[in-house]
């Protein structure tokens, strides 16, 4: 059965594969500063449990997060809003596809093994919503992502 950190390491290193190079990601543990980011994603596994089930394979069920968010570097509100609706639009399109029905291989990165497959995250659901902010000039949208390994 994969462990926490092998589920959010594989969840990465999917995400950094099928993710735009100009989206940059922070996740648990990554030391960066968004402050100068036009567009950037958050993407965090929130939480992790084991069914109550019958003998045999046993699943894991997971809630992962994902949080778009785009700024407006310039001072112009009346001309930055529809731009701003218009990439997170683009980026939704970007997430929906990323995640919408996937398999994603899960895989044991241990230091003294060579990473091998040794499980699979099945996305079940994806919904979304709207991020209230404090700034007029930045939008976001929340993703949950419900999945299930197998």
């Amino acid at each position: 059965m994969p462990s926490p950190a092998q589920l959010q390491h594989s969840l990465i290193d999917y995400w950094q594969t099928v993710c735009p190079d100009e989206l940059p990601t922070l996740w648990p543990g990554r030391k960066a500063d968004p402050q100068a980011w036009q567009q950037w994603c958050e993407l965090r596994v929130d939480s992790w449990t084991q069914p109550i089930q019958r003998l045999g394979r046993s699943h894991i069920a997971c809630v992962i997060t994902l949080r778009l968010f785009v700024r407006q570097i310039t001072s112009s509100t009346e001309t930055t809003l529809p731009s701003l609706h218009s990439r997170l639009e683009q980026l939704q399109t970007v997430v929906t596809q990323a995640w919408h029905e996937q398999t994603i291989p899960i895989l044991n990165d241990l230091p003294e093994n060579p990473a091998s497959i040794i499980g699979y995250l099945r996305v079940a659901d994806l919904t979304s919503r709207s991020i209230e902010t404090s700034a007029p000039t930045l939008l976001g949208r929340e993703f949950l992502i419900t999945a299930r390994t197998s």
